[in-house]
């Protein structure tokens, strides 16, 4: 039956899902290494689900086959086949499909899942709190975003957030239909805002995992132990622990002891 689907290029293509804190607008956050955990203070999170090779536009939709696999149409309007691209295989393909094949689906099947994991990318914070102990209030906005957002597959959600806990944090996306999971992405990393940190400029200069690597660095009461189990030498990691007291004061100063024996690791392995 299906011998007339013409699948194009053999490059297959993939999602490429972004997933960043936004203002209250839609445009990107300059901070996106600390997010408030304040009942009364709402964060907004832009997700957004993409094929490089298809354009969605109003045109687009999803449809089923006879066996109840699902499909991107990138224009309904078509008049002989279909544009398509099949969602249920392990490796997405750009087809053409005739439109007697494919039926309309039942979208509110279609979720998206989120939830609050730890960041187990090393290095770990050794106080790392339990996501179970923050509560969560997740509602989607995208309606109020109709020029912001594509038509398909662009989320806008405002997410509250209530129990400061210590540590680094993703947020995890699985996007659903019925009980498959189509493809999933994870936030980069962010920790949980303290009053007591003061926020920079200068912080918007790093990427949130860099970020990360400094605060645990300043952070640690045993730097020559941190030093060793994670610098790797680069000229860009110690860069990055010159300037981790300035953009991160540590409230205790190492001794003397410790002081030279980090810097001494730190010639050591440059």
């Amino acid at each position: 039956m299906f011998t007339s689907m013409n699948p194009e290029a053999p490059a297959r293509p993939k999602f490429t899902p972004s997933m960043h804190w936004c203002i209250k607008k839609g445009s990107k956050r300059a901070q996106q290494f600390w997010i408030y955990c304040e009942q009364s203070q709402d964060n907004y999170l832009r997700l957004t689900f993409s094929i490089p090779s298809v354009t969605i536009t109003r045109k687009s939709a999803f449809m089923m086959d006879e066996k109840g696999d699902l499909y991107l149409i990138e224009d309904v309007t078509a008049i002989l086949y279909y544009r398509a691209v099949a969602l249920f295989e392990p490796k997405l393909q750009i087809i053409r499909f005739p439109k007697s094949f494919l039926y309309p689906c039942d979208t509110r099947k279609l979720v998206v899942r989120l939830s609050l994991e730890i960041d187990e990318e090393e290095p770990r914070a050794p106080n790392q709190g339990n996501p179970n102990a923050v509560q969560c209030d997740v509602q989607d906005i995208s309606s109020i975003y109709p020029e912001k957002l594509a038509p398909l597959l662009d989320y806008m959600y405002c997410i509250k957030f209530q129990g400061r806990i210590e540590g680094w944090f993703k947020i995890h996306a699985r996007l659903t239909y019925d009980k498959y999971q189509i493809t999933e992405c994870f936030s980069d990393t962010f920790m949980f805002n303290n009053p007591r940190l003061k926020k920079l400029k200068e912080h918007k200069d790093y990427t949130t995992k860099e970020l990360k690597f400094m605060k645990l660095y300043s952070d640690s009461k045993n730097k020559q132990q941190f030093l060793a189990s994670y610098f790797n030498g680069s000229p860009e990691q110690q860069k990055l622990l010159e300037n981790a007291p300035t953009l991160f004061p540590s409230k205790s100063k190492p001794s003397k002891t410790e002081q030279s024996g980090s810097n001494e690791l730190l010639r050591a392995t440059a």
